[in-house]
């Protein structure tokens, strides 16, 4: 019988610290309330709502004129080139002429794939072994460039390789 009583003043004394705890968790409500109370009323206050949307367009006017000052230290677009032309950095606009280099590093020949009969016509392979017509999924190297670059590139050794120290 001792049993069943040790049972059943542990199961009241558990009852008993639960109703206390709720007790005190019910006397702490006001105070917590309070504090949120004065938070929320810090925050909607009129004078507080004024100095946070200030600070806010303050911070997106600085911000809109630091865009302003990097677009315009942004050097303008290239123009767009109309079909069939190409854009060169040095002759500008031009029509593409069929004229094509091939971009293996340290060959840099300049072809031509307008007219078989004319001098520099470009072979499905370049020199330096790299495929430089597109054929079938392979890669290839042939690039368009500029036909006055070209021809004055023909006039020199026919090669646009960038000079190297010795």
């Amino acid at each position: 019988m001792s049993d069943d009583r040790s049972k059943s003043d542990g199961l009241f004394g558990g009852l008993r610290q639960t109703v206390e705890g709720l007790a005190a968790v019910k006397a702490a409500i006001p105070g917590v309330l309070s504090a949120i109370a004065g938070v929320v009323n810090h925050l909607v206050d009129p004078e507080t709502v004024g100095r946070v949307v200030s600070a806010g367009v303050g911070s997106g006017v600085q911000r809109l004129v630091d865009e302003a000052r990097a677009a315009a230290a942004r050097p303008p677009p290239a123009p767009a080139a109309p079909p069939n032309h190409i854009v060169c950095s040095r002759h500008g606009i031009h029509p593409y002429e069929s004229t094509l280099v091939c971009t293996v590093e340290r060959c840099g020949r300049v072809w031509q794939v307008r007219d078989v009969s004319l001098p520099h016509f470009a072979p499905n392979v370049c020199l330096c072994g790299a495929q430089l017509l597109p054929f079938g999924s392979q890669p290839h190297t042939g690039k368009p460039i500029c036909s006055v670059c070209a021809v004055r590139i023909w006039a020199r050794n026919g090669r646009a390789v960038p000079r190297t120290a010795p």
